[in-house]
């Protein structure tokens, strides 16, 4: 091993034992009982006063992308967090290598994935990431959240097939199941 290629493996190696993480975190003194910044927790879908009880990403790409769809009223920003690594978890989120690609509509660039990440029972749950929604909000309250977001027809339509195809659905909708020509599972397409 040369000497370019040892370092290279040791920055490699830095790079993925970093504790280096990101928080969401807000100063919104009224998210908690403790009239101190906030930081999110994902999972509970709730505000904590803690940073070590928020949810820790990897990625600030990723954090980023979460504070855009979960803070657009709480004045909120990502923060650089150092885990120790007694708190390292098995639940930290890392999205990219964790979505599938079930459908892509290149005329407006939307995307269906399937993911594990928000579904802590090994379950997948549809994603979908729609660019520039005519219509989009968000209602948070103490019982519940709602977001409501508009798809283009012809868009729901190609994920809609896609996502039963995927699941293996066609049956249910009075398509060709096991290895009938057209199903999914037929060894001749």
């Amino acid at each position: 091993m040369t000497d370019n290629e040892t370092q290279e493996t040791v920055d490699m190696l830095k790079s993925k034992l970093s504790p280096e993480r990101w928080v969401i975190k807000s100063t919104a003194f009224s998210l908690t009982d403790d009239e101190a910044p906030a930081f999110y927790d994902l999972e509970n879908g709730d505000w904590v006063s803690l940073a070590a009880d928020a949810t820790k990403f990897k990625e600030p790409t990723i954090a980023q992308q979460v504070l855009k769809q979960v803070c657009n009223e709480e004045p909120a920003e990502i923060e650089r967090y150092l885990q120790s690594p007694s708190e390292k978890k098995s639940s930290e989120y890392k999205l990219a290598s964790d979505w599938v690609t079930i459908a892509y509509d290149e005329s407006s660039q939307n995307y269906l994935y399937e993911s594990s990440l928000l579904t802590k029972k090994g379950e997948g749950s549809a994603v979908l990431q729609i660019w520039e929604p005519v219509l989009m909000y968000v209602d948070k309250n103490e019982i519940a959240t709602q977001c409501v977001m508009s798809v283009p027809p012809q868009t729901m339509d190609e994920f809609a097939i896609a996502w039963c195809k995927h699941r293996k659905l066609q049956g249910a909708l009075g398509g060709p199941v096991g290895n009938e020509w057209g199903s999914p599972d037929c060894p001749w397409q």
